[in-house]
């Protein structure tokens, strides 16, 4: 058998990746800095007298948030892309069945 035979007729390709400390997920971070900024934006510079308006950006940053998290469960490629690092193989990494 040779190294380039497929394995799957569902497999199409294989790549390596390494996941990420959580900090740095796709689904962490980004949402950390953006919520981060809208409450400095909210409390010093419009003030907290906009309570309505603040709340209603707030809930539109969670629901961003959380279909992020969501696509994440609905498909490995978007998982993938968030979570984890690709990295290639080692020249000299020979595969065997």
């Amino acid at each position: 058998m040779g190294s380039l035979d497929p394995v799957d007729e569902l497999v199409q390709s294989v790549t390596l990746h390494i996941p990420l400390p959580v900090l740095f997920h796709g689904y962490a971070l980004p949402f950390v800095l953006l919520y981060s900024v809208w409450l400095y934006g909210w409390v010093v510079v419009y003030g907290v007298e906009y309570y309505e308006a603040g709340l209603i950006c707030l809930a539109g940053i969670a629901t961003l948030q959380i279909l992020v998290c969501l696509c994440c469960h609905w498909s490995v490629h978007v998982q993938s892309f968030l979570t984890c690092r690709e990295v290639s193989p080692e020249p000299n990494l020979i595969i065997t069945d």
